[in-house]
Parts: C-alpha cells; structure tokens; sequence
C-alpha cells in the first residue's frame, strides 16, 4: 500500500469520526492524528507504513478510544474497537 493512500484512508475514518480531525507528521514515518472533543483533545500517534496485517484493525481501535476519550462517541456505544 502507498502512504498516500494509507493517509487517505486514515483521514477519512477520522473524519467518520469528527469532522474536525487534523492529521500532520510527527518525526520519521509517523502521522499524528488530532481528535478535539468536549473532553479536550487527544493525539494518536500512527506509523506511516504498515507493519503488518493487523495494522490498520489497531489503528481504527486506538482512533476509536480517541474519539470516545474526547466525548465525541457515547461510551456505551456498540462500535467495535479492533
């Protein structure tokens, strides 16, 4: 997978999530995706190439905890994480 296209797909479960999301890069092959809440704010540091066939499942899981962490899906909510 190209890193253009994984960031692309990165953003755009962020943005499923909070439309405000804010992706930059933070050092050597990392993305830092930024969830702003209710709760306040929460950054999810992401690697930019995949490790391996799990990596995008755990990626959506920790996008998830974010989101949640910031207030921006209900705690009880059915979504699974990972």
């Amino acid at each position: 997978m190209s890193t253009n296209k994984r960031r692309r797909e990165i953003m755009a479960f962020a943005k499923t999530l909070c439309p405000d999301a804010r992706m930059e890069m933070s050092g050597d092959n990392h993305l830092r995706v930024i969830f702003t809440g209710p709760l306040g704010t929460r950054k999810v540091h992401l690697s930019l190439t995949p490790s391996d066939h799990r990596d995008a499942k755990n990626s959506r899981r920790d996008m998830l905890r974010a989101a949640r962490t910031v207030g921006l899906i209900p705690a009880n909510d059915s979504r699974k994480e990972g």
